[in-house]
């Protein structure tokens, strides 16, 4: 179901998947698609019957993950 969410957001112009494993996924989106974001996220929560939680980060450094 992840994979499906982040096909579902990569969809979204200039986005970057970032990381994705089992627990969930990271993405980097412009501001100015925030809300098809959002929408999407309500989508997949709506076929799936998961809720999501979100992070925000200002830096994500990841080395020999």
């Amino acid at each position: 179901m992840i994979t499906m969410l982040a096909e579902m957001l990569t969809d979204i112009p200039d986005s970057q998947l970032i990381q994705i494993n089992t627990d969930g996924l990271t993405m980097r989106i412009h501001k100015s698609y925030e809300n098809q974001y959002y929408e999407l996220c309500k989508k997949w929560e709506n076929i799936t019957k998961l809720t999501l939680e979100y992070a925000y980060y200002s830096k994500m450094i990841i080395a020999d993950v």
